[in-house]
């Protein structure tokens, strides 16, 4: 692991405990090291967000390994008669796959004069015996009557 995180940017692999690897995790030298390296590769995301308690909407994109979920607050600009992202309520985050993730904080950042929140959710995927570090940017928009969009 010390030298595939030397050697890829950014990379920080460590392996999981031997008692925490299924059956199935057992492969290879070679096929492992596979595994580690495709795993640098960014997680599939499923994005969601909740403007009330009666809807969801949700987006997936090449995959479904993370769902995030963002809850948010707009309000309305009277010099500009528009929404705009105000807050983010929260950001859960969980895996829907067979691995395991581990948020382990958000950060919202309001751009364009709030019609645009960039989240970034950080936390950990442990997945055949690799665990890895991730933080999945994603760009939230809100129109000029408040409604959310990707």
């Amino acid at each position: 692991m010390e030298k595939i995180n030397r050697t890829h940017e950014n990379a920080d692999v460590t392996l999981l405990a031997a008692n925490q690897f299924a059956d199935e995790d057992w492969v290879s030298p070679k096929r492992f090291q596979e595994r580690v390296v495709k795993r640098l590769k960014s997680l599939c995301v499923q994005t969601s967000f909740e403007w009330d308690s009666e809807r969801t909407l949700e987006r997936t994109q090449r995959g479904n390994e993370v769902r995030i979920i963002g809850n948010f607050e707009t309000e309305l600009l009277e010099q500009s008669k528009r929404q705009r992202l105000s807050d983010v309520f929260s950001m859960t985050s969980l895996a829907i796959d067979d691995g395991r993730w581990t948020q382990t904080e958000f950060v919202g950042r309001p751009i364009d004069a709030g019609q645009t929140m960039v989240v970034t959710v950080s936390g950990t995927y442990a997945k055949q015996g690799i665990l890895t570090k991730h933080h999945i940017t994603k760009e939230f928009h809100c129109s000029s009557v408040g409604e959310i969009y990707y």
